[in-house]
């Protein structure tokens, strides 16, 4: 029951990039994050890449990519349109690539909404992804998500990372992290996550983001 539990994790863990969210990239604009997540079960190390570049007003490139290690790991390289839905922000995403050497095709919703003013600013997000393997097997994750950036350039996050794989049993795990600045563009990331209900993953995750 426990190995079973840690590889739905893992699954989970593969799964989380940076999102781009329902906001798009501004055009030529990029921004990178490269992150490493583990906790006291060694085989669930976890490294993962994200990129995304702004094509136009609406349109975002992207490649989400990482590996676990036992070997695991995907690479999936994806395009976002963004759109608005009243006073919320929407994205539809598609992507195409491999997830542990096999082909997965990836479609995806996000809705956002954006609240504050000149001296504090926060956000929600709900992104939820299909991920379809080539035999036709679905699985679903679904990420609820809500930030708040400081005066001083932090920024705080709490997300809650749910899903299911296949016919497995649902699973969910709460992620706290903060974004630290460490320049005009870059910043440090520092957080803690942990599994809700018989899920007892724990761990911490560290990483670094960069906007170009």
């Amino acid at each position: 029951m426990r190995r079973m539990i840690l590889s739905l994790c893992l699954a989970a863990l593969a799964w989380t990039p940076a999102t781009a969210g329902p906001w798009p990239r501004e055009e030529g604009r990029g921004f990178a994050a490269l992150a490493w997540r583990g906790g006291a079960q060694a085989a669930g190390a976890y490294t993962s890449f994200y990129l995304d570049y702004g094509l136009g007003p609406r349109l975002t490139l992207g490649l989400d990519a990482g590996r676990a290690r036992d070997g695991g790991g995907k690479a999936i390289l994806f395009i976002q349109r963004a759109g608005t839905a009243g006073r919320f922000r929407q994205s539809w995403q598609l992507g195409l690539g491999a997830r542990n050497r096999a082909a997965v095709l990836t479609p995806g919703l996000s809705l956002g909404l954006g609240f504050g003013d000149a001296r504090r600013s926060g956000w929600l997000t709900a992104d939820a992804v299909a991920p379809i393997g080539a035999d036709g097997a679905t699985d679903l994750k679904l990420d609820l998500t809500a930030g708040l950036s400081h005066p001083d350039g932090r920024k705080s996050i709490l997300q809650l990372q749910s899903g299911r794989m296949g016919d497995d049993l649902p699973f969910a795990k709460l992620e706290a992290s903060v974004a630290l600045p460490l320049g005009r563009r870059t910043s440090l990331t520092l957080g803690a996550f942990r599994g809700l209900g018989d899920n007892d993953e724990r761990g911490v995750a560290i990483g670094l983001w960069q906007r170009f």
